[in-house]
């Protein structure tokens, strides 16, 4: 017993030590306790599927904020007003050199509700990541859904990407960690209808606590190895 608290006290410090703040990029994430945490919305040109992810047609516009309902708790929400393609907008701490989370994911809950009439259809990118040169995109199959769903993406150039929009060659290893390193924006699609709606976000993470915790069972499992 006294073997395997020591063992599972060195794995909990191993799990603390790499999610605290790192040189190059850290553990961020907005759960909206108290409130839009510096979330914007944006709209971009009105026909999908998207060809231009970088020019914005409306916006940026403060989402709306609620204290409960939530994945879990409180929540921001928002819409495609001007009836475009919305996206909601990461604050300036997902943003700047973040190559340190090279290889992790982007974790997100999301919901939508459609107005009546409706029909569950999206030809956008899931996630839009921006830099002053470039712009690449992410084509995770959204699933649309009344219901809070999580989301994420893996931030490596093999998983889905795409330089500029879906008709873009996937991006080298050096172009994605140039993008990483000089992110002027991080943006997560709110919309998965044909027609107007209302998307909700809540539960932000970067990178995904689940990569840190596997880390940390695969060091207990190590040490028990070890000490057999």
């Amino acid at each position: 017993m006294i073997r395997l608290t020591a063992a599972f006290g060195v794995c909990a410090l191993l799990a603390v030590t790499i999610g605290a703040p790192r040189a190059s990029g850290s553990l961020v994430a907005s759960n909206f306790d108290n409130g839009t945490d510096g979330w914007t919305a944006v709209e971009l040109q009105t026909m999908a599927p998207l060809t231009n992810y970088r020019t914005v047609t409306y916006g940026p516009y403060v989402p709306s904020w609620n204290a409960s309902s939530g994945c879990p708790g409180a929540h921001i929400y928002s819409g495609d007003w001007y009836g475009n393609e919305f996206y909601f907008v990461a604050p300036g701490k997902f943003l700047g050199n973040q190559s340190a989370n090279y290889g992790e994911k982007l974790s997100w809950c999301i919901r939508t509700v459609p107005q009546s009439g409706a029909n569950p259809a999206s030809f956008s990118a899931d996630v839009v990541l921006l830099t002053d040169t470039m712009v690449l995109v992410n084509f995770d199959p959204p699933v649309a859904t009344q219901s809070w769903g999580s989301r994420s993406v893996t931030l490596t150039e093999s998983a889905g990407w795409h330089l500029n929009n879906a008709s873009g060659r996937a991006p080298t290893r050096d172009e994605f960690t140039s993008v990483l390193a000089n992110l002027t924006s991080v943006r997560i699609l709110g919309e998965f209808w044909s027609g107007n709606e209302t998307g909700y976000l809540d539960s932000v993470v970067m990178p995904e606590p689940a990569s840190l915790c596997m880390l940390a069972v695969g060091c207990l499992a190590t040490l028990r190895r070890r000490r057999r």
